[in-house]
């Protein structure tokens, strides 16, 4: 298991984004009584002229926006929000569209480095997706890299994690799919993103083995 405090977050970021093109801009001042993690979250992410965050929006709380003592700080458009606790950013709430409220054992940073590994896999290009794997499968694609021991939640999307050199892995189970109509019990969806084809060519050969891969 690779621990999430073990993956610095800068070399990620360079690793899949490139290195950054602008000096970093600082928080501004309504922003000092944020967490220190989603500050530095914000000058690590102004370095880039592009978007890193696309689907899991991060955004910087004013501190009237907080209510019932809780800031939100990362949504996607589906109506799922994590919050942080004004009394202590270390707990933090995950809301799904119903607007229900649930405490989630995951740091602010975690929180952050989570869901770039997300945005990743989902959105780089070199990549291959399948659908409908079997457990025995997912064992054998997974066996060239080591899984990220992140702490659960439920953002949208959001899987078993693996990483590799130059390699990261998603596997979602389809008996926990949000759409009943969708599950599939015993089954699995892979997605696996590299940054160049070569360091697919493990997964590659899994995917020929068991369906035909989907490369785009």
């Amino acid at each position: 298991m690779i621990s999430p405090q073990d993956i610095d977050v800068k070399t990620f970021l360079e690793t899949w984004h490139g290195r950054p093109d602008l000096e970093p801009t600082p928080p501004p001042a309504e922003a000092l009584w944020l967490p220190p993690a989603l500050q530095h979250w914000a000058q690590l992410e102004s370095r880039w002229s592009k978007d890193l965050s696309t689907t899991l929006y991060v955004e910087l709380p004013w501190r009237e926006q907080a209510e019932e003592g809780r800031a939100v700080f990362m949504r996607d458009q589906g109506g799922w929000e994590l919050a942080f606790s004004e009394d202590a950013a270390s707990h933090l709430w995950e809301s799904s569209s119903e607007g229900v409220w649930t405490p989630i054992s995951k740091s602010v940073s975690e929180a952050l480095l989570h869901a770039a590994f997300l945005e990743v896999v989902w959105s780089a290009p070199t990549r291959l997706d399948t659908r409908r794997f079997t457990a025995e499968t997912v064992g054998l694609v997974t066996s060239a890299v080591e899984e990220v021991e992140f702490s659960a939640w439920n953002a949208p999307g959001s899987g078993r994690a693996f990483m590799g050199d130059g390699i990261l892995v998603l596997v979602k189970d389809l008996a926990l799919s949000p759409f009943p109509s969708r599950r599939q019990p015993g089954y699995f969806a892979v997605q696996a993103v590299a940054v160049d084809r070569s360091k697919l060519s493990h997964v590659e050969a899994v995917f020929r083995a068991a369906e035909e891969p989907r490369p785009r």
